[in-house]
Parts: C-alpha cells; sequence; structure tokens
C-alpha cells in the first residue's frame, strides 16, 4: 500500500503556483524548482518529482502532456478549495497549503502496486536548475 508523502503535497502545490507563473515559464522544471524552493526553502529531488508524479497521474490529479504535467481540473480544485480554506483560517504562506494537502492526501491510501515512467531526466533537472540559479542570482 502507498501513502502520500509530505514530499508529495509540496511538489503538488509547486505545480499548482507554477502554472501561473510569468518570470518563468509556467509549469516548467525551473518553475516547478523555484516554487518548491519557495514554498519549502529546499530543492526537491528529482527522485520526489518524478515519483509524486506517478502517484498524482494514478489518481488523476495530473495529467502529462507533451511531456509536461499540468493539474486536471479534480486536482486544481482540491487545492484551490484547500487554498480558501487557508487564506479564511489567516493562514497565507505556501508551506500552510502543504500541510493541509497532506492531510488531505493522507486519507487516500493506494491499494495497487503501480509502476511510473520518468516525467523528468537527470540531464533536464540538472539544466532547469541551472537555469533556476542564474534566474536567482539577477534577483
Amino acid at each position: 500500500m502507498h501513502l502520500f508523502k509530505f514530499s508529495d503535497s509540496w511538489v503538488l502545490v509547486a505545480l499548482y503556483l507554477s502554472s501561473s507563473d510569468s518570470e518563468l515559464e509556467p509549469d516548467s522544471l525551473a518553475s516547478l524548482i523555484a516554487y518548491g524552493d519557495m514554498v519549502n526553502k529546499s530543492i526537491l529531488l528529482l527522485e520526489e518529482i518524478n515519483e509524486a508524479f506517478g502517484k498524482f497521474e494514478y489518481c488523476l490529479l495530473i495529467i502529462i502532456k507533451n511531456g509536461k504535467p499540468e493539474l486536471t481540473p479534480f486536482g486544481n480544485s482540491i487545492i484551490t478549495q484547500l487554498e480558501l480554506e487557508e487564506n479564511n483560517k489567516g493562514n497565507h504562506h505556501p508551506y500552510d497549503l502543504v500541510r493541509s494537502l497532506h492531510k488531505q492526501l493522507n486519507i487516500v491510501k493506494i491499494k495497487k502496486e503501480f509502476t511510473y515512467k520518468a516525467c523528468y531526466s537527470e540531464s533536464m533537472f540538472k539544466k532547469s536548475y541551472s537555469n533556476y540559479t542564474e534566474f536567482v542570482a539577477k534577483l
């Protein structure tokens, strides 16, 4: 049986926030890395990203289009609702949204064994990380 890890919630919130990014290419790996860092002050690992995407795709929270992850309407509605609830509580930091999402996802237990193909390769990750660090250096 598979459970969602805290890092899975972190990845999904970073994807949600990166989908409207205007500085970096929306939904790009560099944008995902940047928002992951902003949310948790740490860099997501390639393995964390690919494993989370496998779970999310299996549970229909995201779809992979042209090699890029995209929230489904179902996935987007879950995060949007939780964001509204957190804002109503006065919690405005994305980390609060990650914690709330993690509690929500822990209700779901994936009983079936599943395999996932890596959405991103090691070379793509290194290039995107380099793009991210160059972007941060300009700030």
